[in-house]
């Protein structure tokens, strides 16, 4: 009789860390980002359209197309502008950038790197290549991560099902 009481424990105990191990592996993870949940079960042009601090870029990915190869793709890592971001770009800028196609794919490819990268691979003096072939410099400061000095990463790890996205609050020009 004990052997079966311990037998039952037994198999309560190896089928409770089945369901906790298949309960956090199926898990979404979420993040907030632009007053919305990401989660990791839907792209990052989905997770990105829910943002209501990216509209900007995704505009401009939706206007050169982008947005098609980006769904078409996987593995990337993203650095978003916020809209802020853009705001800041002096209004010649911003004009010259928009009203050039070139341009514009040009400074939006600049904020793509091909694989996954959160910030647990990131290091301080790290060199990011983009899909222009361009590099991106990582700067860690005061605990907080930079790309090129410049712009800081102010939301880190947005998960999303074929990407990463980390915000940046400047827009990265070439």
């Amino acid at each position: 009789m004990n052997k079966r009481i311990l037998f039952i424990l037994l198999l309560i105990i190896t089928l409770g860390i089945a369901g906790y191990y298949l309960y956090t592996t199926q898990t979404a993870r979420t993040v907030e980002m632009g007053g919305a949940i990401m989660t990791s079960d839907q792209d990052a042009v989905t997770n990105l359209t829910q943002s209501s601090e990216h509209n900007l870029f995704l505009d401009a990915l939706e206007s050169t197309g982008m947005i098609d190869t980006l769904r078409s793709n996987s593995s990337y890592t993203l650095f978003a502008p916020t809209d802020e971001a853009f705001a800041k770009l002096p209004d010649a800028t911003l004009e010259a950038i928009v009203t050039n196609d070139e341009l514009l794919i040009k400074t939006l490819s600049y904020h793509v790197i091909a694989g996954i990268y959160t910030s647990a691979d990131l290091s301080d003096g790290m060199k990011l290549v983009t899909i222009t072939g361009k590099e991106l410099r990582v700067t860690k400061r005061d605990n907080k991560w930079y790309l090129n000095d410049t712009a800081e990463i102010t939301t880190l790890d947005v998960p999303s099902s074929d990407s990463v996205i980390h915000s940046i609050d400047t827009v990265l020009l070439n």
